[in-house]
């Protein structure tokens, strides 16, 4: 096995599931996985991207799911994110998510719900905020964002952890659910 080199994680052992109850399809997709040339043996897909390193320890990366695949090239969603609030003063830290959407040709895009900072609201030039979203993002990983929503504070959508819910963020902006500020 290489080392730093980004896969999907699969786990094996005694203490994995046997699948999922009365959904045979997605135990097998799931729960059945094999390697090729290897003895058989069952293996479970975690949806997790990671690497090993040279001594073995395994480094999660992010999840298959969220990652935005634009013209053939991966971007991780935080990575994104992070270049995002770093462009402007008025966006709030760990409070955005970039997903990819799809456009009228098939395309996959790329999208940005992100949080403004309360003590900015007031005031803000919320084209110049984009535009400096937009510049940062284009010179950091040479795409372009197709869409930005900025909204209030305290209104992403985050799991009891703190984690960002990307994929619900996406459906409720593509349903027009989110209080969009500009």
């Amino acid at each position: 096995m290489e080392a730093y080199r980004v896969g999907e994680v699969w786990v094996s052992g005694p203490n994995i599931a046997r699948g999922y109850w009365r959904n045979s399809l997605a135990t097998q997709q799931t729960f059945r996985a094999l390697i090729r040339g290897q003895p058989r043996r069952d293996w479970l897909r975690t949806g997790d991207l990671g690497f090993l390193d040279e001594n073995g320890g395994l480094f999660i990366t992010g999840r298959i799911k969220d990652l935005i695949i634009v013209r053939g090239i991966n971007h991780y969603p935080q990575d994104i994110e992070r270049t995002v609030q770093d462009s402007h003063p008025a966006l709030r830290r760990g409070c955005g998510a970039a997903f990819s959407v799809t456009d009228e040709d098939g395309n996959e895009r790329l999208a940005i719900v992100q949080e403004v900072e309360r003590t900015h609201r007031k005031g803000l030039d919320f084209q110049e905020v984009k535009k400096c979203m937009q510049e940062a993002v284009t010179r950091q990983h040479e795409i372009a964002i197709r869409s930005i929503a900025l909204i209030p504070p305290a209104s992403l959508p985050k799991t009891t952890s703190g984690k960002i819910q990307r994929s619900l963020a996406k459906r409720l902006w593509l349903e027009g659910e989110l209080e969009v500020l500009a």
